[in-house]
């Protein structure tokens, strides 16, 4: 008699049986001892398309369990009956992917259970690996993405195209690097991340790789503020995010660096940036360096709390509009070492400027502190602005009684019917707004 798992009861039935029809209550075996892995066999694989297994457990008890999973690589160290995975960690789970010929042209999924405690290894990383998590999670960020914890440092090895889906890595080491190149083996890795959390509290980085293509998708980073937690080589390589939360994790990037929709990007340095629809968060300059070929910036937000910072400080300037600057300190407000490269620059707005010089304000400014009076200072409104459009000059240096603060208008238009206004006593301010009816602006408050 031939006997299949019934999906409905539960039980083994006959097949053909239907229903709850000609099911098993009770087994006997031929040798007339208690039912084990020896005396019984139950067809199919393990694990693979056909959904039971059979296991016992330290006390001998014989169990023909539920598997409805689509791999035979499983992973869960649980000891409850129908829980129990194929392997117990997941190092030996990606062990017996690499002797089932699994290769970067031949790909295996290793599904990892969710559980309370973290799976505490280092993992080697070998071509061709996809781990994703499955089952209930607390951590979940998405409802169809449980996250599992991996506490470890792990290794990337040969020409690795490997995949994550689910995970928080946790690095407990002070200053090793969660992710790292086997030196002499890994040559440029394709890596993929999508809905994983990578953490660490240490010096090192979360990825300090060599990789030809890296793109993370949906993913948060969190480490130490503004410490540099993404490194990429080489220069033909390519490192995309998107839809991530980097909490002020920095970055370095020798080749193509695409940024898409992400939050609290720190400091970045270097890379052939494109980015659209950004925020960038800096103790110093949000973005700098050298690199191999002008970047495109639109619509991102840069902020800094540094007294010297710049958003953008690339030679060759940048192509792009919409970014909104808004700098706190008194450092430069031009986006680039190379002004007269800028493209499109009144469609950026430069929110509060501060300068120490004469300055010609953009039209999306809203205030300019006027930080230093050591000689008189002139600062020029824009010719046109949005109609009733509002401009705050402001004495920040406490002086301007001495040499004063003289405002005036591009193309000749009038300030209250005055060619200027002067700004003659210390800590004084003006407050203006444009009127696109005649061009002319008006005093609102000082």
């Amino acid at each position: 008699m031939v006997y299949k798992l019934n999906p409905t009861t539960g039980r083994l039935d006959l097949v053909d049986a239907g229903g709850g029809g000609g099911g098993i209550t009770s087994l006997t075996p031929d040798t007339g001892g208690p039912i084990s892995s020896s005396n019984i066999d139950v067809f199919g694989r393990e694990a693979g398309t056909v959904s039971v297994m059979t296991t016992e457990n330290d006390a001998g008890d014989f169990f023909i369990e539920n598997r409805t999973w689509d791999t035979q690589y499983v992973v869960d160290n649980s000891t409850t009956e129908g829980l129990r995975g194929t392997f117990s960690t997941i190092q030996d789970a990606i062990d017996q992917a690499v002797a089932d010929g699994m290769a970067f042209d031949n790909p295996k999924i290793i599904k990892i259970r969710v559980s309370e405690d973290p799976y505490i290894e280092d993992l080697e990383i070998r071509p061709g690996l996809n781990l994703i998590s499955f089952g209930n999670s607390p951590q979940s960020t998405n409802d169809t993405i449980p996250i599992l914890t991996i506490q470890g440092t792990h290794t990337i090895f040969d020409f690795c195209v490997s995949s994550f889906i689910g995970i928080h890595f946790l690095n407990p080491s002070a200053s090793t690097d969660t992710f790292t190149n086997d030196v002499g083996t890994s040559a440029n890795p394709n890596l993929y991340a999508e809905n994983c959390i990578f953490e660490l509290s240490g010096t090192g980085k979360h990825l300090q790789v060599e990789s030809s293509y890296c793109k993370i998708f949906n993913c948060c980073f969190n480490q130490p503020t503004f410490q540099q937690g993404l490194s990429v080589s080489p220069a033909g390589g390519t490192l995309t995010l998107s839809n991530c939360s980097l909490n002020s994790c920095g970055i370095q990037a020798e080749g193509a660096l695409n940024l898409f929709n992400c939050t609290n990007i720190g400091p970045v340095i270097n890379g052939q940036i494109i980015a659209f629809n950004n925020s960038f968060i800096s103790d110093g300059d949000n973005i700098s360096g050298t690199p191999n070929a002008i970047p495109f910036l639109f619509n991102n937000n840069f902020e800094s709390s540094s007294n010297t910072a710049t958003a953008v400080s690339m030679a060759g300037g940048f192509s792009g509009n919409g970014n909104y600057i808004n700098l706190m300190g008194n450092g430069p407000r031009y986006l680039s070492t190379d002004p007269i490269s800028i493209n499109s620059q009144s469609g950026n707005i430069l929110g509060t400027v501060r300068t120490a010089n004469d300055l010609l304000l953009q039209a999306s400014n809203d205030y300019c502190g006027v930080t230093d009076t050591s000689a008189a200072r002139t600062i020029t409104l824009p010719q046109f602005a949005s109609d009733g459009h509002r401009f705050i000059i402001k004495d920040e240096s406490g002086v301007s009684s001495v040499n004063n603060i003289t405002v005036v208008v591009a193309g000749g238009a009038n300030i209250d019917g005055s060619a200027s206004y002067v700004i003659n006593q210390n800590y004084g301010s003006v407050t203006v707004i444009f009127n696109a009816t005649d061009g002319n602006y008006y005093t609102i408050g000082t």
